[in-house]
């Protein structure tokens, strides 16, 4: 007995993990859109990383850019950002794009001649 209500306990738990039960929000930014958004945020934020200040220069401030390039509000954002947390299995989609999308880019990358660096001047 004492295992079936376990195992019960468990399909409950798992079950209302993966139904959403946060109703889709009037403004939801579709998921292709949110992939787009996510790939843009991860290509600013490595470029801050390795050129800091770099997009401060140009006027170019994380993550409102992002969000007017897309033309979507902060709230927006967040309450689509949270509509798809609450399904793991869409959430996990998006970032799947996401990953696939900057690994293809990453890739491109490496097919473009580099440049030999300029010698020093003695």
């Amino acid at each position: 007995m004492k295992k079936l209500v376990i195992v019960l306990l468990l399909g409950t738990w798992l079950y209302g993990c993966q139904s959403s039960s946060v109703p889709e929000p009037e403004n939801l930014i579709d998921e292709e859109d949110m992939v787009e958004i996510y790939y843009d945020m991860q290509v600013y934020q490595a470029i801050d990383n390795s050129m800091p200040g770099k997009l401060a220069e140009e006027n170019i401030l994380l993550p409102e850019s992002v969000f007017k390039k897309h033309q979507v509000t902060k709230k927006q954002f967040e309450d689509s950002d949270y509509y798809y947390a609450q399904n793991i299995k869409k959430y996990k989609k998006i970032f799947e794009e996401v990953k696939a999308k900057l690994e293809e880019k990453k890739e491109s990358l490496k097919e473009v001649p580099q440049k030999p660096l300029p010698k020093p001047k003695s």
